[in-house]
């Protein structure tokens, strides 16, 4: 992949960060929630996560994943979301930055760094609770043939 395209979507995802920050239309308490969630990849990943909502519609979201079958290789996530409408089936995206590590033995370990865009649905079972189902797509930054490949599935529930 050539450089330009490599800041094209280095670009993009800062544009889209930084314009995104608040919506000044929607007027909307800022929220907090933490969530759990189950991953299936080449692994079961286990995850823990917080949130902050600006309003009804954009947040901040940071998660740390662990995959209990292989000691502690671990994942680290962080980055923008988006949810559309305000019913109970809400659309969300989601575009983070990620940093697998992977096998626990230190002399072996690999570190994959990954830009995801995480679509999915949304489920509100009130304005407390939330069930969420996600793809994850990954572009890998230091991959010889980096490609954009979904890399797994994730089902989160969320308690504000």
């Amino acid at each position: 992949m050539t450089p330009a395209i490599k800041y094209g979507l280095l670009g993009a995802l800062l544009l889209l960060l930084g314009l995104g920050g608040r919506d000044r239309t929607v007027a909307a308490d800022p929220a907090h929630q933490v969530h759990f969630s189950i991953t299936l990849s080449g692994h079961v990943l286990l995850g823990v996560g917080y949130t902050y909502y600006w309003n009804l519609h954009q947040g901040w979201q940071s998660n740390v994943y662990l995959i209990p079958e292989k000691g502690l290789p671990y994942g680290i996530a962080t980055g923008y979301n988006y949810l559309w409408g305000g019913t109970k089936w809400r659309p969300n995206f989601a575009a983070d930055v990620m940093v697998l590590a992977s096998p626990p033995d230190p002399v072996k370990r690999k570190y994959l760094a990954m830009v995801r865009l995480v679509p999915g649905i949304q489920y509100e079972f009130n304005n407390d609770q939330s069930m969420n189902s996600r793809l994850w797509i990954a572009y890998f930054l230091r991959q010889p043939r980096a490609k954009i490949v979904p890399i797994g599935l994730e089902v989160m529930y969320g308690q504000r």
